[in-house]
Protein backbone atom coordinates (compact mmCIF):
# COMPACT_ATOMS: atom_id res chain seq x y z
CA UNK A 1 0.00 0.00 0.00
CA UNK A 2 1.38 3.10 -1.17
CA UNK A 3 1.31 6.65 1.72
CA UNK A 4 -0.85 9.36 0.88
CA UNK A 5 1.02 12.75 -0.30
CA UNK A 6 -0.12 15.63 1.16
CA UNK A 7 -0.49 18.37 -1.68
CA UNK A 8 1.47 21.74 -0.78
CA UNK A 9 -0.56 24.18 -2.48
CA UNK A 10 -4.44 24.73 -1.06
CA UNK A 11 -5.28 26.50 -4.00
CA UNK A 12 -7.82 29.27 -3.79
CA UNK A 13 -9.40 30.66 -1.28
CA UNK A 14 -12.20 27.99 -1.58
CA UNK A 15 -13.34 25.73 2.24
CA UNK A 16 -13.21 22.50 -0.56
CA UNK A 17 -9.63 23.57 -1.12
CA UNK A 18 -8.27 22.05 2.06
CA UNK A 19 -5.14 19.86 1.74
CA UNK A 20 -6.14 16.45 0.93
CA UNK A 21 -4.34 13.20 0.99
CA UNK A 22 -3.51 12.08 -2.77
CA UNK A 23 -3.21 8.45 -3.15
CA UNK A 24 -2.46 6.29 -6.09
CA UNK A 25 -5.10 3.16 -5.21
CA UNK A 26 -8.45 4.08 -5.39
CA UNK A 27 -10.55 4.72 -2.33
CA UNK A 28 -11.81 2.34 -0.11
CA UNK A 29 -15.09 1.02 0.03
CA UNK A 30 -16.66 0.04 3.56
CA UNK A 31 -17.93 -3.59 3.30
CA UNK A 32 -21.62 -3.28 4.05
CA UNK A 33 -23.42 -6.70 3.95
CA UNK A 34 -26.30 -7.39 1.77
CA UNK A 35 -29.24 -7.95 3.23
CA UNK A 36 -30.12 -11.50 3.15
CA UNK A 37 -32.40 -12.52 0.03
CA UNK A 38 -35.92 -13.20 1.16
CA UNK A 39 -38.20 -16.35 -0.04
CA UNK A 40 -40.46 -16.01 -2.25
CA UNK A 41 -43.75 -15.22 -1.10
CA UNK A 42 -45.25 -19.12 -1.16
CA UNK A 43 -42.12 -20.12 0.99
CA UNK A 44 -42.50 -17.40 3.12
CA UNK A 45 -46.15 -17.84 3.85
CA UNK A 46 -45.48 -21.68 4.08
CA UNK A 47 -42.26 -20.88 6.57
CA UNK A 48 -43.90 -18.77 8.72
CA UNK A 49 -47.61 -21.11 8.81
CA UNK A 50 -45.23 -24.14 9.90
CA UNK A 51 -43.42 -21.41 12.59
CA UNK A 52 -47.06 -20.25 14.15
CA UNK A 53 -48.13 -24.08 13.81
CA UNK A 54 -45.09 -25.49 15.92
CA UNK A 55 -45.52 -22.19 18.52
CA UNK A 56 -49.40 -23.30 18.85
CA UNK A 57 -48.52 -26.97 19.24
CA UNK A 58 -45.95 -26.11 22.28
CA UNK A 59 -47.73 -23.78 23.65
CA UNK A 60 -50.53 -26.09 24.17
CA UNK A 61 -48.69 -29.13 25.33
CA UNK A 62 -47.02 -26.56 28.08
CA UNK A 63 -50.14 -25.55 29.29
CA UNK A 64 -52.45 -28.59 28.36
CA UNK A 65 -54.81 -29.55 31.68
CA UNK A 66 -55.47 -33.10 32.14
CA UNK A 67 -58.34 -34.65 30.60
CA UNK A 68 -60.92 -35.26 33.06
CA UNK A 69 -62.47 -39.05 33.21
CA UNK A 70 -65.35 -39.74 30.67
CA UNK A 71 -68.35 -41.11 31.65
CA UNK A 72 -67.58 -44.59 30.80
CA UNK A 73 -64.22 -45.00 32.13
CA UNK A 74 -66.28 -43.90 35.78
CA UNK A 75 -68.51 -46.82 34.92
CA UNK A 76 -65.52 -48.78 34.09
CA UNK A 77 -63.96 -48.51 37.29
CA UNK A 78 -67.00 -48.32 39.58
CA UNK A 79 -67.59 -51.92 37.91
CA UNK A 80 -64.29 -52.94 38.70
CA UNK A 81 -64.69 -52.03 42.11
CA UNK A 82 -65.03 -55.68 43.42
CA UNK A 83 -63.77 -57.45 40.85
CA UNK A 84 -61.30 -60.52 41.57
CA UNK A 85 -57.79 -59.60 40.93
CA UNK A 86 -55.74 -62.84 41.82
CA UNK A 87 -56.15 -65.39 44.28
CA UNK A 88 -53.86 -65.22 47.17
CA UNK A 89 -52.16 -68.23 46.83
CA UNK A 90 -50.76 -66.88 42.94
CA UNK A 91 -48.81 -63.86 44.24
CA UNK A 92 -45.46 -65.10 45.09
CA UNK A 93 -43.80 -64.22 48.60
CA UNK A 94 -41.40 -61.22 48.26
CA UNK A 95 -42.64 -60.44 44.96
CA UNK A 96 -46.15 -59.66 42.86
CA UNK A 97 -47.96 -59.95 39.70
CA UNK A 98 -49.16 -57.50 37.26
CA UNK A 99 -52.84 -58.12 36.75
CA UNK A 100 -54.32 -57.16 33.54
CA UNK A 101 -51.98 -54.71 32.40
CA UNK A 102 -53.66 -52.46 35.19
CA UNK A 103 -52.95 -52.84 38.60
CA UNK A 104 -49.88 -54.53 40.37
CA UNK A 105 -50.67 -56.82 43.59
CA UNK A 106 -47.69 -57.51 45.78
CA UNK A 107 -46.46 -59.79 48.77
CA UNK A 108 -44.04 -58.04 50.77
CA UNK A 109 -44.22 -60.46 53.84
CA UNK A 110 -46.23 -63.38 54.53
CA UNK A 111 -49.78 -62.61 54.26
CA UNK A 112 -49.78 -58.93 53.51
CA UNK A 113 -50.94 -58.12 50.19
CA UNK A 114 -50.64 -54.53 48.19
CA UNK A 115 -52.26 -52.93 45.25
CA UNK A 116 -51.12 -50.20 42.96
CA UNK A 117 -51.76 -49.26 39.76
CA UNK A 118 -49.60 -50.72 36.55
CA UNK A 119 -48.76 -47.43 35.14
CA UNK A 120 -45.48 -45.50 35.80
CA UNK A 121 -45.62 -42.28 37.38
CA UNK A 122 -42.70 -40.98 34.74
CA UNK A 123 -44.22 -41.48 31.67
CA UNK A 124 -47.21 -43.41 31.82
CA UNK A 125 -45.72 -46.67 30.75
CA UNK A 126 -47.15 -49.91 31.74
CA UNK A 127 -44.83 -51.53 34.37
CA UNK A 128 -43.39 -54.70 33.25
CA UNK A 129 -41.28 -56.79 35.77
CA UNK A 130 -41.52 -57.47 39.51
CA UNK A 131 -38.17 -58.61 40.82
CA UNK A 132 -35.80 -57.90 44.31
CA UNK A 133 -38.54 -56.45 46.04
CA UNK A 134 -39.27 -53.69 43.36
CA UNK A 135 -42.08 -53.35 40.58
CA UNK A 136 -40.07 -51.85 37.09
CA UNK A 137 -40.91 -50.24 34.12
CA UNK A 138 -39.16 -50.69 30.84
CA UNK A 139 -39.30 -47.66 29.68
CA UNK A 140 -36.99 -45.36 31.76
CA UNK A 141 -36.11 -47.42 34.13
CA UNK A 142 -37.98 -46.52 37.33
CA UNK A 143 -38.25 -48.98 40.23
CA UNK A 144 -41.07 -48.89 43.14
CA UNK A 145 -41.52 -50.44 46.33
CA UNK A 146 -43.67 -53.47 46.27
CA UNK A 147 -44.05 -52.39 50.06
CA UNK A 148 -45.81 -49.08 49.65
CA UNK A 149 -45.08 -48.20 46.34
CA UNK A 150 -42.56 -45.47 46.85
CA UNK A 151 -40.06 -44.52 44.28
CA UNK A 152 -36.69 -46.73 44.89
CA UNK A 153 -35.03 -45.36 41.38
CA UNK A 154 -35.85 -42.15 39.15
CA UNK A 155 -36.24 -40.72 37.01
CA UNK A 156 -40.23 -40.97 38.30
CA UNK A 157 -40.55 -38.94 41.30
CA UNK A 158 -43.92 -39.90 42.91
CA UNK A 159 -45.38 -43.50 44.36
CA UNK A 160 -47.50 -45.62 42.29
CA UNK A 161 -50.76 -44.72 43.45
CA UNK A 162 -52.28 -47.12 45.78
CA UNK A 163 -55.75 -49.64 45.14
CA UNK A 164 -57.89 -50.51 47.99
CA UNK A 165 -58.69 -54.36 48.23
CA UNK A 166 -60.13 -57.02 50.56
CA UNK A 167 -58.84 -60.31 51.14
CA UNK A 168 -61.45 -62.73 51.83
CA UNK A 169 -60.88 -66.67 51.41
CA UNK A 170 -58.15 -66.60 49.39
CA UNK A 171 -59.23 -63.81 47.26
CA UNK A 172 -58.15 -60.19 46.07
CA UNK A 173 -60.54 -58.29 45.39
CA UNK A 174 -60.55 -54.15 44.54
CA UNK A 175 -62.38 -52.65 47.56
Amino acid sequence: MSQPVMSEFPGPADPSATPRAETTEPPATQDVPEPPARASGRRALFAKAVLAGTAALFTRAAFAEPAEASEETREGEAAAQGAVLAKTSSIPLHGGKIIKGRYVVTQPSKGVFRCFTAKCTHMGCTVATISGGTINCPCHGSRFSISDGHVVRGPATRSLPKKKIKVRKGVIRLA
